[in-house]
């Protein structure tokens, strides 16, 4: 099960603490942290497991839109990290329903 290779959750006064929040097609939030060194297949591992959550998605970022490569695949089995992503301290992030 996939929740169960989620890393601890940082503590929020980790320095290298990021802050992620996603928002799901239907406009539930999820919110935890993780490491700016960990790969961003944590955070589709983290979004996966939630009942509410597509199982066919894609996580985007609003401004620049565009799509974040969290999917471990058989050509990317390990995604970038938060950190080489771009990706902020805090972040709103938002949930694609690929089959809506």
């Amino acid at each position: 099960m996939l929740r169960c290779e989620l890393p601890e959750e940082p503590s929020a006064d980790d320095p290298n603490a990021v802050r992620m929040v996603l928002k799901l097609p239907h406009g539930k939030r999820l919110e935890r942290r993780f490491l700016n060194s960990q790969s961003l297949k944590y955070l589709y591992y983290f979004a996966f497991c939630h009942e509410e959550c597509p199982d066919d998605f894609h996580i985007i970022t609003n401004f620049p839109r565009r799509t974040l490569m969290c999917e471990p695949t058989d050509d990317n089995p390990e995604p970038p990290s938060f950190q080489d992503s771009g990706l902020g301290k805090n972040e709103m992030l938002f949930v694609q329903d690929n089959d809506a």
